[in-house]
């Protein structure tokens, strides 16, 4: 959904790439709660792991994609 919301705001908007990224982020952010969320309700778990793999990974391109934002912040 939000990727489809990303699709529409592009077609919409005055191409502001820094608007588009700043708004990659914010769903970035929300993927980033959610399993931390998770690893919270379910430590311990047989899925602890598989989550804590993934949530290095949603982690790692969080992380990109806020450097980008800051990048481009400054830029302007």
């Amino acid at each position: 959904m939000h990727r489809c919301w990303m699709k529409c705001r592009e077609h919409f908007s005055t191409n502001d790439t820094y608007a588009i990224v700043a708004e990659a982020e914010r769903g970035e952010d929300y993927i980033k709660a959610a399993y931390e969320d998770a690893l919270k309700d379910h430590p311990g778990s047989a899925m602890s792991d598989i989550l804590h793999n993934q949530h290095a990974a949603v982690k790692m391109d969080h992380d990109m994609i806020r450097d980008l934002q800051d990048n481009m912040k400054q830029c302007h």
